[in-house]
């Protein structure tokens, strides 16, 4: 999907979810970074009562962190909607599935980190 398209799609999204005072998440930061993509990049879009969250699939840790932003906000009783985006179609995620993409990416970044340490340290003793 073009860039363009991309952002009026979320832009409308976001005038029928927040008041205006909390659209500025996506006008400056979401926005420019789609932009700045050409909308060429994977990522979940988290929409909260007072701002939005995108976590981009480049982004060092973004799984932890949105991890731990869904946790600090179940515990304040913040409920968000998340979306999915796949260089193709924007569409709804629930949070149930946001949360196993996030673990799974991290087992398998945890797993490939270790597989390397383990080929580094036998390289270091040779």
């Amino acid at each position: 999907m073009k860039a363009h398209r991309l952002n009026t799609l979320m832009q409308r999204i976001i005038k029928q979810l927040l008041k205006s005072q909390f659209q500025n998440d996506f006008l400056i930061l979401d926005s420019y970074r789609i932009r700045e993509s050409q909308g060429e990049i994977c990522f979940i879009w988290q929409i909260h009562p007072e701002g939005t969250w995108l976590y981009t699939y480049d982004q060092e840790d973004w799984e932890k962190e949105l991890l731990d932003r869904i946790e600090s906000y179940r515990e304040r009783g913040i409920n968000s909607i998340y979306y999915r985006y796949d260089k193709t179609k924007l569409v709804p995620i629930f949070e149930s599935e946001v949360r196993y993409l996030a673990r799974k990416r991290l087992e398998v970044r945890n797993k490939n980190n270790s597989k390397y340490e383990k080929q580094e340290l036998a390289r270091c003793r040779q």
